[in-house]
């Protein structure tokens, strides 16, 4: 059996601005279990490392030049952006958050 906290969890300080407010604004309608608590922490830490790699592509490119050769590659991160958006998004579906129409 799952035992349900009384209060607003405490925002995890390592999360981005971005993050804690979502954690504010999701966690402050209702009670949370450990394993929801859970589940939301690694959405957002998904969230953020998507976000990171984000601005890193917008700074180095799309294409980039790998291991000093001439020739153009598409920018490594891109998968890391990827993939780390759709676990984020996999982890507010479980939770059943809703976000807007152009994601989050």
């Amino acid at each position: 059996m799952t035992t349900k906290t009384q209060k607003t969890p405490k925002t995890p300080g390592h999360l981005s601005r971005r993050s804690q407010e979502l954690w504010a604004e999701i966690t402050g309608s209702g009670r949370w279990s450990g394993a929801r608590l859970a589940i939301l922490r690694a959405s957002l830490e998904a969230l953020d490392r998507s976000d990171e790699a984000r601005e890193q592509i917008a700074s180095q490119g799309l294409l980039v030049k790998v291991d000093g050769s001439k020739m153009l590659r598409t920018n490594p991160l891109l998968r890391l952006e990827a993939s780390s958006r759709a676990q984020a998004m996999a982890g507010l579906e479980r939770l059943r958050l809703h976000y807007p129409a152009g994601g989050v």
